[in-house]
C-alpha cells in the first residue's frame, strides 16, 4: 500500500525577479490611460489612502503587498513600464491582518504572511510592513530586508506603520486586542460589545527606520487608533482617529469629534472639526504640504459631507451632497487643491473634488468598478493615491473575486 502525501501549494520565492504582467487600456468614460499592473494572486493591494505612503519621492515606482499561491510579499511597479519586482522573500499566508485583527482582537503569529500595513519612506526607499506579528521593512532597490520589532506582542493589534518626513523614525500605533483571544479562550462577546463602556488602549511606538530601540511615545485609554500618519512636511505632527466608545471605528460615541491632531513633543491634541453635526469624520489625510487635512463622513441631514480643515482646526471648506449613498474614502491629490474620491458620489469611479471653490467641481479620472462587497476584508477598496508629481492616480479594484493594482494618469 502506498500513502500519498498532498502537500499546500506554495509560491516559489522570486525574490529579486522581475516581469511584466501589465496590460494598459484607455478608459471608456474618461479615455485617460489605465495601466492595469497585475493579473495574478488572491489579492494585490497598495497601501491605503495616506498621503505620500505608496510612491517613491520621483514617481517612478509603487509599493504593493500580494498574495499568490498560499504566500505573500511585497513588491514594486516601476511605473514607466509596469514591471514588477518581488522585494522580500515569500511569507506563508496570505496577510490582511489588519481588519482581521479588528474582528478577532489579537495579533494571530509572524506565519500569515504580509498585510496591507504598509508604507514607504519615499527619499530613501525603505518599504516598512507589518508580517504577522513583526514590524518589518525591505530597501526599494537593495532589496536588503531588516526586521525593526520582533513582536508586537499578542494583547495589541498594529494599526498603520508611519515615516517621519526626515525619514529617522518609525511610528507604529496599537489598541488592545480582545484578551478573551489574546488569552487563548473563545470569545464570549465581540470585540466591540467587550469594550463598549471602557474602551481600548491606544499606544504610538516609535523605532529608528534604521532599527533600533523601540519606544512608547504616547498612550492613552479609552481610546482606539489605527491611524496616526505624520504631517509631510513637520515630523513633530501626527494625525490621530480617535475612536472612543460605544461605537469605535463605527461610530465613536457620537458627540466628540474624531480626528485631531497630536503634537508629539508637548503631547498637545488639536481637534479637527468638521461643520456637519454629525462628528464622525472618516478616511482623513495630510494635504501633500501638510497644511490642512481632508475627511469625510456621513451627514445627519444625509448623505456625507467631504470637507478640508487647516492644521490648527480652522475650517476650510465643506461640502453636503444628502443624495450620495456609496461607500468610498477620500485621498489627497498632489499640485492641485483636489480631494481623490473612489466612492461616496458614485461606486465605481474615481473623482476628483477640487475644493478651491464655493460650488464644487468634479472631474472624472477613471472607473474602478470594484466589488466592494469583496472578502476577506479591505481586498475591495480602492484606496486610492496621488503620485508625488501628481501625474498619477493609484487604486485597486476587485472583480471576480480577486483584487488588482491600476495606475491611471490624470
Amino acid at each position: 500500500m502506498t500513502l500519498t502525501i498532498h502537500l499546500p501549494t506554495f509560491p516559489p520565492d522570486r525574490k529579486g525577479e522581475t516581469w511584466n504582467e501589465s496590460e494598459t487600456y484607455l478608459d471608456p468614460v474618461t479615455l485617460h490611460r489605465v495601466r492595469k499592473v497585475t493579473c495574478t494572486g488572491l489579492y494585490n493591494q497598495t497601501p491605503t489612502y495616506h498621503t505620500g505612503t505608496a510612491w517613491s519621492a520621483d514617481s517612478r515606482f509603487l509599493v504593493f503587498a500580494s498574495a499568490r499561491g498560499g504566500g505573500s510579499a511585497i513588491f514594486r511597479c516601476h511605473v514607466p513600464t509596469g514591471e514588477i519586482t518581488q522585494l522580500t522573500h515569500t511569507f506563508p499566508g496570505v496577510g490582511c491582518l489588519d481588519e482581521l485583527h479588528k474582528l478577532n482582537g489579537t495579533c494571530t503569529g509572524n506565519g500569515l504572511g504580509v498585510t496591507m500595513l504598509t508604507c514607504i519612506a519615499p527619499h530613501s526607499g525603505w518599504v516598512v510592513y507589518v508580517q504577522g506579528c513583526a514590524l518589518r521593512s525591505v530597501h526599494l532597490e537593495t532589496l536588503e530586508e531588516r526586521t525593526l520589532i520582533e513582536n508586537i506582542g499578542a494583547g495589541w493589534i498594529a494599526g498603520m506603520p508611519s515615516v517621519d518626513p526626515e525619514e529617522q523614525y518609525v511610528i507604529q500605533p496599537m489598541m488592545s486586542a480582545h484578551p478573551e483571544i489574546a488569552a487563548g479562550n473563545a470569545p464570549t462577546r465581540t470585540y466591540m460589545q467587550h469594550f463598549e463602556s471602557t474602551g481600548p488602549t491606544m499606544r504610538l511606538v516609535q523605532v529608528p527606520l534604521l532599527g533600533g530601540e523601540v519606544r512608547e511615545i504616547y498612550c492613552e485609554a479609552g481610546i482606539g487608533c489605527a491611524h496616526s500618519p505624520h504631517c509631510p512636511t513637520d515630523s513633530e505632527y501626527v494625525l490621530l482617529d480617535r475612536d472612543k466608545p460605544p461605537r469605535l471605528w463605527g461610530g465613536s460615541d457620537g458627540v466628540t469629534n474624531r480626528i485631531w491632531t497630536l503634537h508629539l513633543p508637548t503631547r498637545r491634541l488639536t481637534e479637527l472639526p468638521n461643520q456637519d453635526q454629525a462628528k464622525f469624520q472618516v478616511h482623513s489625510a495630510w494635504t501633500w504640504d501638510g497644511s490642512s487635512v481632508v475627511y469625510h463622513g456621513k451627514s445627519a441631514l444625509g448623505g456625507y459631507y467631504i470637507g478640508v480643515v487647516a492644521k490648527d482646526g480652522s475650517p476650510i471648506r465643506e461640502y453636503k451632497f444628502t443624495q450620495a449613498g456609496s461607500y468610498g474614502h477620500v485621498s489627497a491629490m498632489a499640485n492641485r487643491p483636489a480631494i481623490i474620491l473612489d466612492g461616496n458620489l458614485t461606486s465605481d469611479m474615481i473623482l476628483l473634488l477640487d475644493y478651491d471653490h464655493p460650488t464644487p467641481r468634479i472631474e472624472m479620472i477613471a472607473r474602478h468598478a470594484t466589488y466592494w462587497g469583496g472578502l476577506p476584508w479591505q481586498y475591495s477598496h480602492p484606496h486610492q493615491q496621488s503620485s508625488p508629481d501628481g501625474r498619477f492616480i493609484s487604486f485597486n479594484a476587485v472583480q471576480n473575486g480577486r483584487a488588482d493594482v491600476y495606475i491611471a494618469e490624470v
